[in-house]
Parts: structure tokens; sequence; C-alpha cells
């Protein structure tokens, strides 16, 4: 369980697995939270989240093509990460292209 906003919840593990993958790819290419956030249109505090596995791993999805593009890779490449072909995950249904419905980056961010 973890306490968030003074609330106890209990942390989705496949969101909490994505997170992980996700800070992962975030340090190793050197990015700061603030640069991923600035670049797909979210502020740091809401990658934080993502990160630590505090969004759904449905919404944390839906940022695939948008994290993407910021790294420079196609979402299929960012998913195949994120479900390696020889890992115990399989993707949900419909995302095996990395696209899910809201997967665009926010306008005016």
């Amino acid at each position: 369980m973890a306490t968030v906003a003074g609330l106890t919840e209990e942390l989705d593990p496949e969101a909490e697995r994505i997170g992980a993958v996700l800070r992962n790819l975030r340090d190793t290419r050197g990015w700061t939270l603030q640069n991923l956030g600035s670049a797909i249109g979210r502020s740091h505090s809401y990658v934080s989240k993502v990160e630590r596995g505090h969004v759904k791993a449905a919404k944390q999805l839906a940022l695939v093509p948008a994290i993407a593009a910021a790294y420079g890779i196609t979402p299929r490449e960012l998913l195949a990460e994120i479900y390696p072909a020889d890992g115990p995950h399989q993707p949900p249904p419909g995302v095996a292209l990395g696209l899910t419905k809201g997967s665009r980056p926010r306008k005016g961010r």
C-alpha cells in the first residue's frame, strides 16, 4: 500500500512495473522529469506519478506515443521495452500498436 496525499490506496502492480520501465528509460537517456514533462506536455509531477505507479496502467500506456516521439523512437519500440517478446507480461488488447484512446499529447502545453 502507498499513501498518496494522505490517502491510502492499493497500487496496481502492473502500473508499478510499467512506471519502473519508463523511469529506467528516462534515466538511461539522462533526462530529468522536467525534460520529459516538457517534451510530452505534462508536468514533472505528473511524470513522477506515472513512474511511481500512481497512475493507472491504461493512462500510462496512453502516453506511449508522446513519450516515444520525445525519445525519437516509434511507439512500437517503446512498447517492446515495456513488454519484451521474451517477457512474462503481454500488452492489453488494443495496445499492440501503441495506439490507445487519448494517446496524443495535450495541446497548448
